[in-house]
């Protein structure tokens, strides 16, 4: 059987991952698929591509697509990954839910 092709994605379309199309065992939310409403993973990034739009793409415009590609590195690295607070580390940023951790390990030990 030979895999077949897959058109690109649309707005709003559910995330269909290979293994992953069934319900999870725990209760509740269904995997990726939406066929239940939406999954705790796909929740997670539809929040991430909202804030990338709301924060970059519909600010600014690039001449090139290495422009656009540079830009978008630095705001996942910059901004994202290090500065916003996330929910799901219960409202801290990266770097804080990292000192706080190791913290809380040192005092542990």
């Amino acid at each position: 059987m030979t895999p077949r092709a897959r058109p690109p994605l649309r707005p709003r379309q559910p995330i269909r991952l290979a293994g992953h199309g069934r319900a999870p065992a725990r209760g509740g939310d269904r995997d990726l698929d939406g066929r239940a409403g939406l999954g705790a993973r796909q929740r997670v990034v539809e929040s991430f591509f909202s804030t990338l739009k709301r924060g970059l793409v519909n600010r600014y415009s690039w001449p090139t697509k290495a422009d656009a590609r540079v830009a978008l590195f630095e705001w996942i690295e910059a901004f994202y990954n290090r500065e916003r607070i996330h929910t799901t580390l219960g409202n801290y940023a990266p770097e804080e839910f990292e000192t706080l951790f190791l913290n809380q390990a040192k005092e542990a030990a």
